[in-house]
């Protein structure tokens, strides 16, 4: 239990990035958190798909229609809104590398500030996370608890009120 709130406090203090949103390219541009985002759908929309396989392969047609509702599926999360976090923490990485490139140590200092405190607020969150779910689990088990001595306890009336031979 308290590995696994270790584990996620680590966890959260690094970006969190699903499997296939793309890496942004280095560079000496003060990005903001909608441009990271409209990298990200303009690089997922313009990745090729896998020619269509003729129908005596089934599975990849299947494969290829999965890729692409996964692709769909992940651009309709940026746009929703999903991946707003990670898109604010790749855009404070790369403003603190871009700010120290175009020599302003004052203002990478400050974008650096801004991501120390996203990831230390993000880590509470995964504390947080993981104490509610100790707590569910701890409740549950105090319920199980009070209706197992609610059976035994039934179980002994029962016992009592049997004739002994």
């Amino acid at each position: 239990m308290l590995l696994r709130a270790l584990l996620l406090s680590l966890c959260a203090s690094l970006p969190i990035f699903a499997e296939s949103l793309p890496d942004l390219p280095a560079s000496e541009r003060i990005l903001t958190e909608t441009e990271v985002k409209n990298f990200w759908l303009n690089t997922i929309r313009q990745r090729p798909v896998p020619p269509t396989p003729s129908r005596l392969y089934p599975e990849q047609r299947q494969r290829r229609q999965n890729l692409i509702d996964s692709r769909l599926g992940l651009m309709n999360e940026i746009r929703g809104g999903s991946h707003d976090v990670n898109a604010r923490l790749v855009c404070l990485e790369h403003n603190v590398a871009a700010w120290r490139a175009q020599g302003n140590p004052d203002k990478a200092w400050e974008t650096e500030k801004q991501l120390l405190l996203l990831r230390e607020h993000l880590a509470k969150l995964a504390t947080l996370q993981a104490e509610k779910e100790s707590a569910e689990k701890i409740s549950a088990t105090a319920d199980e608890v009070a209706s197992l001595r609610a059976e035994i306890d039934q179980l002994r009336s029962q016992l009592s009120s049997m004739p002994s031979y």
